[in-house]
């Protein structure tokens, strides 16, 4: 039986199996249509008033899921829901014993983490599958996703509604208002959501639900309760309409020439993005000569001595929202492929079980990253993209994938068949078959890919079984699979002891086993570890192990690193011993303070050995610190630092020192206002005996201003810098130049302003 086959038998297997999911009952709640609307200010007593409170739905009994699955939350908390012709109305009245103790800060929308907040998810489809997730801390700051079973929360989803909060004596109170043109729900004279309220005590490590959410359960809409009452509302036509523009002022340096060369660019723009909603349930999204630049830096990573590619999140907005509709176990849509879009479309729509998500865009950049007369010479990539799925009942739901990109006579096409199953109220399983075609004028190929996984999830025993196999031919130009030709097997096993009224809340020893093999079944990596996890009070958590093996690489492997600088010759593969020891801390003591730090050690592989030379075994030292402060209720200062060091176990020389420190701080003036400073230096020094990577300077400043009212009406202002370390010298034969040197030169500068508006109808 081969593996596909196989892997159409699990599925079946699994569908079957997913049956004796149990149903359970679900307490349910009818909510009033209220004769007006509440304020926040007549709930600032922590009673509010009569003529409301006696007619809106009251709910008071909140349950710990942490640290005590099933006791009643230590702090009580009163909720009153209540509706009108445009808006669902939730009043948070949080009662606190230690008032001074509420962690709150004034921040950007969605910068919550880390204070109290209170919650409300809505299954307004009931199909225990996903819900619209709205949080606030105590000052009333947003942040909106959407809830997917088995994929958590997806923040990229924003939508417009209205929150307001404020410290009390007693606590504090939050008020919200979601209008139902936010969001989606079938049509019908009645309607019936699955809902789930919550609250965050960040001191004493409290999540607290209603209904009672238990995590010896896989599932968090699954024990949902249910909200009727809901009667004669519509989500109407939502149709916005995002005009904006953008200017830019750009100035590149040639630091290589004398006089140095500059060359200036003002660039002003306008675009238009718009979004469409028909029939309550299809949303049309266009954009046209849209504005990708990404305003939101990203976190700084190690890329030195990396044998694959790096991973780099999406952070553009259009290619952010909705992308929940295109997730699946292999990544085949990993938007930053897209670099430089003209104009583009995404259709995303919910009708009964049925779940549909389209998405086609161009992208200029590979026409202009070839110098003139290359044959790609101002040709685009065209993205067309095609996703959906079915609901089949206990949470599990079976999907559809395909992905294609062309690009003058090239054209990658991918298809994939992807299921998740309920097994039972513990076992979740993710099934995914894909199969690639690439073909251009000489040449066409084929391949494929499988994903079979099998999580648990419990209050003690946690597991992780999971098998991947990918093609050596298998390609996905619109996706990201780091890694080729390769059968992966691997398993995280752990039990998690818990305890109560005790500094220790709870510990986690586990267990690390992977194979990894090509598709001759020759063994290319081997590793085993094990690691203990501590959870302590005040928000602390200390994690150490090890991981140890193989990794053997292969006579190809060994061409791919050297023979692009220098053809050698090899006629077998080559063994190292790999090993990793380490160490993680996090805490968060109080409110202001929050610290999180790696450090590890071991032995690994030089994958960019000297001109002439071959991979060798090293010794390596890696480091991670960021320490975020909150000296004020406003501000943030975060320093991020990353250290590796590399040394030749052979010779105990030096082969290279990276160094990556970043400071960056957040001042939010008001609930619109907010300044962002970001300062980032790296280093990395090098043994050219031992490597031929180069030492490297680079000093990058980037100051934002932004005024934001919502997710689509905002201002920004904001200026960056580029310092680089760029010197003429010549390489050993005399006859190439190569950059090195340590002196810093700037070489870019850039000041933009971009503001947008939202018109709504």
């Amino acid at each position: 039986m081969t593996l596909s086959q196989r892997s159409l038998v699990l599925i079946v297997l699994s569908f079957v199996l997913s049956g004796v999911v149990a149903a359970q009952e679900r307490p349910h709640i009818d909510i009033p249509r209220l004769h007006r609307a509440p304020t926040l200010e007549e709930f600032l007593d922590m009673r509010g008033p009569d003529d409301l409170t006696s007619v809106m739905t009251h709910i008071d009994n909140f349950t710990q899921t942490r640290p005590v699955d099933g006791e009643p939350a230590s702090q009580r908390t009163d909720v009153y829901l209540g509706y009108d012709d445009e808006n669902l109305y939730a009043v948070f009245v949080a009662f606190d014993e230690r008032p001074d103790q509420v962690r709150a800060h004034m921040a950007r929308r969605e910068n919550v983490f880390g204070d109290d907040i209170v919650e409300i998810q809505l299954d307004t489809f009931l199909d225990e599958q996903r819900a619209f997730t709205f949080i606030t801390n105590p000052f009333g700051i947003q942040l909106d996703a959407l809830w997917t079973e088995g994929s958590r929360f997806d923040t990229s989803w924003d939508t417009v509604w209205q929150s307001r909060g404020e410290l009390t004596d007693q606590g504090y109170v939050v008020w919200m208002a979601i209008p139902f043109r936010s969001l989606r729900f079938p049509p019908g004279d009645e309607q019936t959501w699955g809902i789930v309220l919550v609250r965050d005590v960040q001191y004493t490590q409290e999540d607290t639900f209603w209904p009672p959410i238990s995590n010896r359960v896989e599932g968090r809409l699954n024990q949902a309760a249910t909200m009727g009452g809901l009667r004669g509302i519509s989500p109407g036509n939502n149709q916005q309409f995002i005009p904006f523009a953008t200017a830019r002022s750009f100035e590149t340096i040639d630091t290589l020439g004398e006089p140095k060369e500059v060359d200036s660019s003002f660039d002003p723009d306008l675009g238009i993005d718009a979004k469409l909603v028909f029939d309550d349930r299809y949303v049309l999204d266009l954009t046209a000569n849209p504005d990708f630049s990404q305003v939101e830096s990203d976190q700084p990573q190690v890329t030195v001595n990396q044998r694959f590619e790096v991973f780099f999140p999406e952070r553009r907005p259009f290619f952010l929202e909705n992308a929940n509709f295109f997730t699946s176990p292999f990544n085949l849509l990993f938007t930053r492929r897209i670099a430089d879009p003209r104009a583009g479309a995404r259709l995303t729509s919910r009708v009964g079980k049925y779940s549909l998500a389209a998405l086609l865009i161009d992208d200029e950049s590979p026409g202009k990253r070839v110098p003139p007369g290359d044959p790609l010479r101002n040709e685009r990539a065209t993205f067309s993209v095609l996703r959906a799925s079915r609901d089949m009942g206990n949470q599990s739901q079976l999907g559809v994938f395909y992905t294609r990109r062309d690009l003058d006579t090239r054209r990658n096409e991918v298809f994939s068949l992807d299921a998740r199953v309920k097994l039972n109220a513990n076992w979740v399983s993710q099934l995914q078959a894909a199969v690639s075609s690439t073909a251009d004028n000489s040449s066409s190929q084929e391949d494929q890919a499988y994903n079979i996984q099998f999580d648990r999830t419990g209050r003690m025993y946690n597991a992780h079984i999971h098998y991947r196999e990918v093609g050596p031919n298998f390609q996905t130009d619109a996706g990201f699979i780091q890694r080729r030709d390769v059968r992966n097997l691997h398993t995280r096993q752990g039990v998690r002891f818990w305890f109560e009224d005790k500094p220790l809340i709870s510990f986690e020893p586990n267990i690390f086993v992977e194979r990894i093999e090509d598709r001759n079944g020759v063994r290319l990596d081997r590793r085993i570890g094990h690691g203990w996890e501590f959870e302590f009070r005040r928000q602390t958590t200390v994690e150490f192990g090890t991981r140890g093996g193989k990794d053997f690489l292969r006579v190809e492997d060994l061409d791919s690193i050297v023979s692009p600088v220098t053809p050698v010759m090899f006629t077998q593969g080559i063994d190292f011993d790999i090993r990793d020891y380490f160490v993680e801390f996090e805490t968060r003591p109080n409110s202001a303070i929050n610290i999180e730090t790696r450090y590890s050690f071991g032995e690994n592989i030089n994958f960019v050995p000297a001109v002439g030379q071959i991979p060798s075994a090293i010794d390596t030292t890696r480091g991670t610190l960021e320490a975020t402060i909150r000296p004020t209720t406003p501000t943030r200062f975060t320093l991020s630092y990353l250290t590796t060091d590399l040394d030749d176990q052979s010779s105990g020389d030096f082969v290279l020192e990276d160094r990556i420190t970043r400071l960056r701080i957040d001042w939010q003036l008001n609930t619109r206002w907010s300044l962002r400073f970001i300062g980032q230096h790296e280093s990395t020094d090098v043994n050219p005996t031992l490597t031929r990577l180069q030492q490297r300077r680079r000093l990058n400043g980037d100051l934002l201003a932004t005024y934001l009212v919502n997710p689509w009406t905002a201002l920004f202002i904001g200026y960056n810098t580029n310092y680089l370390n760029r010197e003429l010298l010549l390489d050993p034969m005399g006859n190439q130049l190569v950059l090195t040197g340590s002196d810093l030169n700037r070489d870019s500068q850039q000041l933009f302003v971009k503001f947008s508006y939202l018109l709504q109808r």
